[in-house]
């Protein structure tokens, strides 16, 4: 992740962000979440597939993005009124 131009955070180790690209990433184990802007994720995807063999959703309302994605066992939903 660091050659991909990530930092970590002060706080905790896994909690990093991506200066240039505005993009926050944090994980546990092998569970990863990224949240920023949808070409800036499918930039991220591209790239970390490159290096590791991984199976990756975008969340949002377009086509080819997940509308459910799973985090930590927890669900997370994109609906027409918000994010559940």
């Amino acid at each position: 992740l660091r050659t991909m131009g990530f930092v970590s955070g002060v706080a905790h180790p896994c909690a990093l962000y991506h200066r240039g690209r505005d993009l926050q990433l944090v994980f546990h184990v092998d569970d990863m979440l990224v949240t920023g802007e949808a070409h800036e994720l499918e930039w991220f995807r591209r790239e970390f597939i490159k290096t590791f063999e991984r199976t990756s959703n975008i969340l949002g309302p377009d086509a080819g993005q997940a509308r459910e994605v799973t985090f930590l066992n927890r669900i997370t939903k994109w609906c027409d009124d918000g994010i559940t």
